[in-house]
């Protein structure tokens, strides 16, 4: 019990933090075209800035033959913004998926600290036998390939 009031007392006060930056304006492509930029607290549109942080509710706006790719953190992939999909509104990451976080966090201490290992899910593709063996280093000495040992020459 006091191990899980340990994990939420560290990780609630993330995940009540809504300013925090949610994805990062990485590529500018500015052709024929515009990209512009508008912050939650700002009125208008402004020319963003290289590598400039997007919170929820930041919109990106793409005119013309322009682009703009956004990396979200947290590992949510990225989006490329056009005139197509253009203004893109960014938004919160869900709170489902940090639930599932916590829980996953919650889960592997209490694993750890029980001593209960995960099974392997995979063989290791060197291996081919039902017991695990190191790997055998192969390689063309002393064969038709390559006779004696390797000599470099500078």
């Amino acid at each position: 019990m006091g191990i899980a009031f340990a994990a939420m007392v560290v990780l609630l006060p993330r995940l009540a933090c809504a300013a925090d930056p949610v994805a990062v304006l990485t590529e500018i492509q500015v052709r024929r075209g515009q990209v512009h930029v508008r912050s939650v607290g700002d009125g208008d549109w402004s020319a963003p800035k290289p590598l400039q942080s997007l919170r929820p509710g930041d919109q990106v706006r793409v005119v013309g033959d322009g682009r703009a790719v956004l990396v979200f953190t947290g590992g949510r992939g990225t989006e490329i913004v056009t005139q197509s999909n253009s203004p893109y509104s960014v938004s919160a990451q869900s709170e489902v998926g940090a639930t599932d976080r916590v829980k996953a966090v919650i889960g592997g201490v209490t694993n750890f600290l029980l001593g209960q290992q995960k099974e392997r899910t995979f063989q290791s593709l060197s291996v081919r036998s039902v017991r695990s063996q190191p790997p055998a280093i192969l390689g063309p000495r002393d064969t038709r390939v390559l006779p004696g040992n390797v000599v470099f020459e500078w």
